[in-house]
């Protein structure tokens, strides 16, 4: 049947990341994990910001054949609130410290990154996408050139079908579409 409870997270970032580097290899793409980034930087997952430490849910980089990308996957499953004011973690908390990363280029200096940066986010439903875009729209506008998001079918909660979202075009939130395998 499948996983419950927190582990359906980890499954789901192991299945996506198992796709893109499955379909990668198909296509002569070298799937770069992220134990190979962090330890040519000496460094961990977490990236220090002012607004405290983002812990993204997988690192990974392709290598098209000597261009390069790095990625990072942030898997919602839609049980952090979009916006809190609580303690507990939010997505806004979450854009809060990427756009913090991003505009200092910490992201860059702590993985030792030279190669462009896509922030990649999946959703559970259309309409927490669409709060999501609206929140980055207007509180994190600099972060919208690099985030590219999909809404996953809940008519396939295995991620059986995980290389259909590897080939299909994901959404960019500055507009137009994004092929997680073209360069």
């Amino acid at each position: 049947l499948g996983p419950t409870g927190h582990w359906w997270h980890a499954y789901g970032v192991g299945a996506l990341t198992g796709a893109i580097e499955r379909s990668g290899l198909a296509t002569g793409i070298r799937y770069i994990p992220a134990l190979d980034i962090l330890d040519r930087a000496n460094g961990d997952l977490a990236i220090p910001t002012p607004r405290g430490p983002i812990i993204p849910d997988q690192l990974f980089a392709l290598d098209y054949g000597g261009t390069y990308r790095a990625f990072i996957l942030e898997y919602d499953r839609g049980s952090e609130p979009i916006v809190s004011k609580a303690a507990r973690e939010s997505l806004d908390q979450k854009l809060r410290r990427y756009a913090a990363a991003v505009e200092t280029d910490q992201h860059r200096r702590h993985y030792g990154l030279r190669s462009p940066l896509a922030l990649l986010f999946t959703f559970t439903s259309r309409v927490r996408a669409e709060h999501f875009l609206a929140l980055l729209k207007a509180k994190y506008h600099g972060l919208m050139p690099m985030v590219v998001f999909t809404v996953l079918k809940m008519d396939d909660p295995l991620l059986l079908q995980a290389k259909d979202y590897v080939t299909a075009p994901w959404a960019r939130a500055s507009g137009g579409s994004f092929q997680i395998l073209a360069p």
